[in-house]
């Protein structure tokens, strides 16, 4: 395993296809833009089969730990060199390393990064399904043809932009504010951050007008044959008579007419508190429910996944899955 910078990262990530959202230089750029430290690795410079980045972070009772983005790798890559890897990974001089794979759950996968000595994380702090759109075969439920029909009545637009402008994302960061007040989201959108992800060749951004308001926004990425979600964001208007059916439907149609057959929800809320409509929502088009490898730990001290539990369970308070 070797450690590259991101230049090298950004060149050796094009031999890896159907790449994860954020596993991409574009999410790994947006990071850098909030000034998180980052660090690159790759399996070999001659032969790249293995790839991912990772967040430093320090967690309260547990010291410097790595956030790990990936790994991805090639179809090829034997069973002992991921395993190898990921083992490499735990000999590096932090105190924990935490794992939440977007990759499609994988056997293989899981038992490699078993040996490797990860295990599974006391209390899981985000969901592992995802629901996944074939945009050539889509067939939604009778509830989505519904809600279309409600907007055919409204006067809803869409504009599609591959370059944004400063004001753009500031319309991006209000409409998330809103969202995120309505919804008690943790995380926050700031508008040159916005900017800065969206200059990736790779991002997309929708934006859905009621006469000549903004009222939604939808950030994607397109990886050959795949599209992943990165951000939504909603007014408390685009909740009504079907808008965001009608923004999502306008998505899809322009993914098929590029080609681009699936398109990645990035993620269900299944179980979550308060957020049965957004999986019901995404139930309606009647995709394909899928499985990621999703979250593994490892730490040093073996007593440190119990005590990160406890930390989470009653400092944090999450609510887990």
């Amino acid at each position: 395993m070797i450690e590259i910078n991101y230049n090298v990262f950004v060149e050796l990530s094009k031999k890896f296809n159907d790449k994860p959202f954020d596993v991409t230089p574009a999410f790994a750029d947006y990071q850098l833009s909030k000034g998180i430290d980052l660090k690159f690795y790759i399996d070999s410079l001659q032969q790249p089969m293995i790839l991912c980045w990772a967040e430093v972070k320090k967690v309260k009772i547990i010291g410097l730990v790595l956030n790990i983005h990936g790994p991805i790798y090639s179809d090829d890559v034997s069973n002992k060199q991921l395993q190898k890897f990921n083992k490499n990974i735990t000999c590096l001089e932090y105190n924990g390393f935490f794992i939440n794979s977007t990759l499609e759950y994988s056997v293989s996968f899981e038992e490699a990064i078993r040996k490797a000595g990860f295990k599974r994380p006391i209390g899981q702090a985000s969901t592992n399904l995802t629901i996944v759109v074939d945009t050539f075969k889509f067939n939604p439920d009778t509830n989505w043809r519904r809600n279309l029909k409600k907007a055919s009545n409204a006067s809803y637009k869409v504009e599609s932009k591959k370059e944004l402008s400063l004001d753009d994302c500031l319309i991006i960061e209000n409409l998330h504010k809103e969202n995120a007040e309505s919804k008690k989201l943790s995380y926050t959108l700031k508008a040159n951050q916005i900017y800065r992800l969206c200059k990736a060749s790779n991002i997309e951004v929708f934006f859905l007008k009621l006469e000549n308001e903004f009222i939604a926004a939808r950030v994607i990425s397109i990886e050959e044959n795949i599209s992943y979600d990165i951000f939504a964001c909603n007014s408390l208007i685009s909740r009504l008579d079907g808008a965001t059916q009608f923004l999502m439907q306008y998505i899809f149609d322009y993914l098929k007419n590029q080609n681009i057959q699936y398109f990645d929800f990035s993620r269900i809320p299944l179980g979550r508190k308060g957020a049965y409509g957004v999986y019901e929502f995404k139930k309606s088009t009647r995709g394909k429910l899928l499985q990621y490898n999703s979250e593994w730990v490892f730490f040093k001290n073996k007593k440190l996944r119990h005590l990160y539990y406890l930390y989470n369970l009653i400092i944090n308070k999450k609510d887990f899955y």
